[in-house]
Order: C-alpha cells, then structure tokens, then sequence
C-alpha cells in the first residue's frame, strides 16, 4: 500500500469519527502529547469537534482572537545589558527587528493565528 492512499484513508477515516465520543483523560494525554512531537492531525480535529459542539467554547476562541487582533507589538530591550553588548549595539538591534516586523504585511493575522 502506498503512503499516499495510507494517510488518503486516515483523513478520510477521521472525518467520519467523533473524537468526543467515549473521550477519556488518557486519550486527550496522548494527543497532547503528540501534538508536542508535531503530530497534529488528531488534536486538530479534536479541537475542531469540540469547537462545534460547544458554543461556549467557539464564543471563547472568538473572543481571544478578537482581543489579539487589537494588540500592538513593539520591540522591548532588556534594562541591564548582557557583558561586551553596548547602547548602539542595543539600537542597531531594535532597528533590525523593526524593519524586519514591519515588512510584514499580515502579523497580526500571523499572531491571531497562532493563537489557536
């Protein structure tokens, strides 16, 4: 069996369960615990399920995202400076990640998404 039809039926597969139902404390472990290695697929449809069928949680996220997308961000510098490091060394720094962050054209989506 190829790899492609493999994960083609996993994906078919989990979109027809419900992770909800027969959810113990032992399976939502190991999907943190997977999603922590970068293997994401279950917890992701987990979240989405739940997402669902539960408008308090949706109503959450929502909230969360929305108060991210107002947030603005700035370039903070630490107030007592590590060994060989000086102030213009600290200035050329702050304006380096300024121009890269503002070049960014989506960052607060970017922020907003990874908040999920």
């Amino acid at each position: 069996m190829s790899k492609e039809f493999e994960l083609k039926s996993m994906a078919k597969w989990r979109e027809q369960s419900n992770p909800l139902i027969a959810l113990s404390p032992e399976r939502l472990v190991t999907m943190r615990q997977q999603g922590r290695f970068g293997i994401f697929a279950e917890l992701q449809w987990f979240y989405f399920c739940a997402m669902r069928a539960c408008p308090t949680l949706a109503a959450l996220r929502a909230r969360r995202r929305s108060a991210i997308q107002r947030l603005d961000w700035d370039i903070g510098c630490v107030s007592e400076l590590p060994a060989g490091c000086t102030e213009a060394d600290v200035e050329a720094q702050e304006q380096a990640l300024r121009n890269a962050y503002e070049r960014i054209d989506n960052l607060n989506d970017a922020f907003r998404f990874l908040s999920l």
